[in-house]
């Protein structure tokens, strides 16, 4: 699956960072993973088959880089490490959560394992998309100062807090170039090039 991600990387993270945002990726993502297994489960061909697990193996590769980024920014620097190993740990249970699906479906179809791995990825999606801010130092980069600001009030009466500021007090150093699909791509390629003449030239000397 080293392929997909590899596409699913550069392509989904760059959207992330320019239009769609961590909060709209995520449940893009997780939403097109359930519903990719949705459809392998119903494949009458390996073909079929193959192309929504790559479906699936693209959505996946951004998954974890959202979430964790969601996550921290919901806490101070104290516990950002804390949080972002409970994001890991739950990784793990979803890891081990698969044997033990596979226990009670072992008399059945291996269609019925993919239905059952693939329902609560859809509830999740949900959630994320009714309960999930977005990350407010996105929406500053943006430029949406006053849904950063009403994100950042949200968190603050969650913890017992209030925030009295003006939005024109929220600054943030604005990105220096605009990144698009293309651009990435063509930072990476230029980025090989130094690497492989690097190369070449320490052979050559």
């Amino acid at each position: 699956m080293k392929y997909e991600h590899g596409a699913g990387g550069l392509v989904l993270a760059t959207l992330a960072d320019t239009t769609l945002g961590r909060k709209r990726m995520l449940h893009i993502t997780c939403l097109m993973m359930s519903l990719t297994g949705l459809f392998a489960s119903l494949s009458p061909n390996i073909w079929i088959y193959s192309s929504f697990r790559f479906i699936g193996g693209f959505a996946r590769a951004t998954v974890g880089t959202s979430a964790l980024v969601l996550s921290t920014e919901l806490v101070g620097r104290r516990w950002r490490e804390e949080v972002g190993t409970i994001g890991f740990f739950c990784f793990t249970i979803g890891f081990l959560s698969l044997p033990t699906m596979a226990y009670f479906t072992q008399n059945s179809s291996w269609r019925v394992l993919y239905l059952m791995v693939s329902l609560p990825t859809f509830f999740y999606s949900i959630l994320v998309h009714f309960f999930v801010k977005e990350s407010p130092r996105w929406l500053l980069v943006r430029g949406r100062k006053e849904e950063a600001l009403k994100v950042l009030r949200s968190m603050a009466r969650l913890n017992g807090k209030s925030l009295d500021f003006n939005i024109e007090a929220l600054s943030i150093e604005e990105e220096a170039w605009n990144v698009n699909v293309y651009s990435a791509m063509k930072i990476l390629w230029e980025k090989r090039y130094e690497k492989n003449a690097d190369i070449s030239f320490t052979h050559t000397h």
